[in-house]
């Protein structure tokens, strides 16, 4: 079997999804949501599916699970409507000063999105982030990696 861009993604995304199963809350933990693929692609997201909507915890609606460097990544989270949600990226170098990721008010229905490039230099490998409201974090994973030429 040879190592291309499309097998990469697809097992980076399996080890995203590993992850998610494993993530507790802060304050208490709460059951794991059902996940389900948008698509497989270059693009691949991950989707969760959660009826905790109406609650105070953060959820992670979307993201893009493996991004190459130098490419756009994004996450949609949901939480209380009309509030404000905090993000930061951690690589391996710190904490991303990456002008995109400010503080963002949800919508009406509690939805609140970040669009950010992954700076061109970022070496590949497995980094987090965290979205946060007063003392509620939600902590997810991403993998940034190397384009493989195709042949």
């Amino acid at each position: 079997m040879t190592v291309n861009k499309r097998n990469l993604l697809i097992a980076g995304a399996y080890v995203v999804i590993l992850l998610l199963l494993i993530i507790k809350s802060e304050w208490g933990g709460y059951e794991s949501p059902t996940l389900s693929y948008e698509q497989i692609s270059p693009e691949f997201t991950v989707q969760t599916q959660s009826s905790y909507a109406e609650t105070a915890d953060i959820i992670l609606i979307s993201m893009t699970a493996a991004v190459e460097a130098g490419q756009q990544a994004s996450v949609t989270v949901r939480g209380q409507p009309e509030t404000q949600y905090n993000i930061s990226v951690y690589y391996s170098a710190g904490k991303s000063q990456s002008k995109e990721l400010v503080p963002k008010i949800s919508d009406e229905f509690g939805n609140v999105s970040w669009q950010w490039r992954i700076g061109a230099g970022t070496k590949p490998g497995n980094y987090h982030l965290e979205v946060s409201h007063e003392t509620q974090i939600l902590k997810v994973y991403f993998n940034v990696i190397k384009t493989e030429p195709l042949a």
